[in-house]
Parts: C-alpha cells; sequence; structure tokens
C-alpha cells in the first residue's frame, strides 16, 4: 500500500485551514462587515412587517448605530401601540426574532460545504446576540421596545434588557461552540487558550469595531449598551471556558484568494451602506423612508426624514380650473 497524499483542496501550504489561520480569519472579519449591519436591521424590519400583518403599513427603516432602531410605520389606529396586537406585532419583534435566529442558527442550520457558509452563519449569530441584543436593547429603554413595554405592559425596562442580553450570551456561546469545533482539525485539538483566542478574535474584534465605527461616526458611547454587548462576549469566553466542542462531520473546503476577495467587495458595499444609514445627520438618527407617513405614523421628531423615492405631487385633473374653490 502507498502513503496516502495530502489532498490539495482540503490543505493550504500543507497546513489545515481551522478558524485560527489567518486566512480563515480574514474571511470572518470581511463577512462581519456585511453580517452585523444585516442583524442591525433584522429587528427594525421585524417591527414593520409585524405592524403589516397587524393591519398597518411599512413605509421605512430608522437604523442609527447610536441610538434607538426603529421599523417606521404607519399605524392603524391611533390608540394601537397599546393593544395586545402592538404588544406581539410591534413591541416584542425587534427583540425576539433577533433573539430566536441567535438561539437557532447554530443549532438547527445545517452545516455548509465551505468555510464562507461556516463563517457566515457565526458571524450572523453572532451579531445578532452582541449587536442587536447586547448593544441595541439597552439602547430601547428610554423610547423603543423596552420603553413601549413598560409604559404600555408594565415590564420593568431592565427586567426586558437583563433577558434579551442573557439570551444574546447563549446565542453568541452556541456559535462559538460550533465554530470551535472546527478547531479540532488543528494540530492538538481545542484546546482552552485556542477557544478563548477564538472567541476574542471571531467575536471580540467585530464587537470591539462596532463599538468603534459607533464613536467614528459621531455618537456619543453609553454605558449601557457597551455593558451589554461585553457581557455577551463575556458570557461566551466563559461558556468556552467550561465546554468542549464536538467534531465536525466534515471540514470545510479550503478558502481561497479569489473568495476573499470578493468578500472585501461585498463587505465593503454592505458596510458603507450602513455607515451612511446609521450616522447620524445634524446630531440625530435618519428615517430612510419609502412611502409616505399619515397621521398615524410612529416618525419620531428625533429623526431627520431621508426620502429614498421621490415624492409624487398632486396634479390637476383636466378640465378643472386651478383656482377653483
Amino acid at each position: 500500500m502507498g502513503v496516502p497524499t495530502r489532498n490539495p483542496r482540503r490543505y493550504h501550504s500543507g497546513v489545515p485551514q481551522h478558524p485560527l489561520v489567518p486566512r480563515v480569519l480574514a474571511a470572518s472579519w470581511l463577512l462581519a462587515l456585511a453580517a452585523w449591519p444585516v442583524a442591525w436591521a433584522l429587528g427594525p424590519a421585524a417591527q414593520g412587517l409585524g405592524t403589516v400583518v397587524a393591519g398597518g403599513s411599512w413605509i421605512g427603516l430608522a437604523v442609527p448605530l447610536g441610538a434607538t432602531p426603529w421599523g417606521l410605520v404607519n399605524e392603524p389606529g391611533i390608540a394601537f401601540a397599546a393593544s395586545r396586537a402592538a404588544l406581539l406585532s410591534y413591541w416584542l419583534p425587534p427583540l425576539l426574532l433577533p433573539a430566536l435566529l441567535a438561539l437557532a442558527l447554530p443549532v438547527l442550520v445545517p452545516g455548509g460545504s465551505g468555510w464562507c457558509g461556516e463563517l457566515f452563519r457565526f458571524q450572523l449569530g453572532a451579531a445578532l446576540a452582541a449587536a442587536t441584543l447586547g448593544w441595541g436593547a439597552p439602547l430601547t429603554r428610554p423610547d423603543g421596545a423596552a420603553g413601549g413595554l413598560a409604559t404600555f405592559w408594565r415590564v420593568p425596562p431592565l427586567a426586558t434588557i437583563a433577558v434579551a442580553v442573557a439570551l444574546g450570551a447563549v446565542g453568541a456561546a452556541l456559535s462559538a461552540l460550533r465554530l470551535a469545533g472546527q478547531l479540532w482539525h488543528a494540530p492538538g485539538g481545542p484546546t482552552r487558550q485556542r477557544r478563548w483566542l477564538l472567541v476574542v478574535l471571531h467575536l471580540g474584534v467585530p464587537a470591539a469595531g462596532w463599538v468603534s465605527a459607533v464613536r467614528l461616526l459621531g455618537w456619543p458611547i453609553q454605558w449601557a449598551p457597551c455593558l451589554g454587548i461585553s457581557a455577551v462576549v463575556v458570557g461566551t469566553l466563559l461558556a468556552v471556558t467550561i465546554f468542549v466542542p464536538r467534531s465536525p462531520l466534515r471540514r470545510p473546503a479550503p478558502l481561497r484568494l479569489a473568495a476573499l476577495l470578493a468578500l472585501a467587495l461585498a463587505g465593503g458595499v454592505v458596510a458603507g451602506t450602513a455607515a451612511w444609514a446609521g450616522s447620524p445627520a445634524a446630531g440625530q438618527g435618519k428615517a430612510i423612508l419609502w412611502g409616505r407617513e399619515r397621521a398615524t405614523s410612529n416618525l419620531r421628531p428625533g429623526l431627520v426624514p431621508v426620502h429614498i423615492t421621490p415624492h409624487r405631487v398632486p396634479t390637476v385633473p383636466r378640465g378643472s380650473s386651478a383656482g377653483g374653490s
């Protein structure tokens, strides 16, 4: 029998690819540029779609990185915010949907054949946990999901925030343990130091980049969101300290340079769009509108409207006088 040779499709330069290989790590950071803004927009998108189900209309998004995100809607009625329909379709979805996705992605979504799918699943789950829940939930205390639940349903804001951050920590831990299973392909396996390093590099660095982007775009840094996102990262570190991941059934196909270039392009486009939408305008968040607001719109006074569709100017019907009564 001959000596088996290494399969060049499974190795890069003779070294098995695992989450701490520089090329895989670079791909993870590039995918974070796209996954984190997408996760940030899912909460307000859930609010908009929920309002449509309740009989209203979805007219836009407000996704400021340093303030409360909103699904901009025309509510179905004046007293809608205090109704049971609003509880299920308006106040809960911005936190409930991200929490469910953060818990489900690492458990229920099957593994792909390549690193891009595996890393995007991790970064999307990590972003839902750290950005949408850890960072975003504390921002909703004065005027948002936590504030609405307190005003209309007497749920203490700290309880809402604590539950959201705790679910975020669990979701991020599940994602990290799934990715850490790929460390079995590294010589020596998933040692505790490697599991810590994986969390710091794949989750901690994007989280720090998120907070830095918030500050660089001009938003003031608030202590509550910083504590929330830090709690998610620390909780994930504790989880990988206690638990050892299982070995995956198969190894992802090797990551190639062309894939990194494509990820850099896609990540740059998404991140640039998110930076524009999430940056302040005159010190306030942007309200990106594609529909026309009505009397029951939830458009906040502190939001600056930015219409991405042209306003239709009313026209005078033929045969009528422009100065008629």
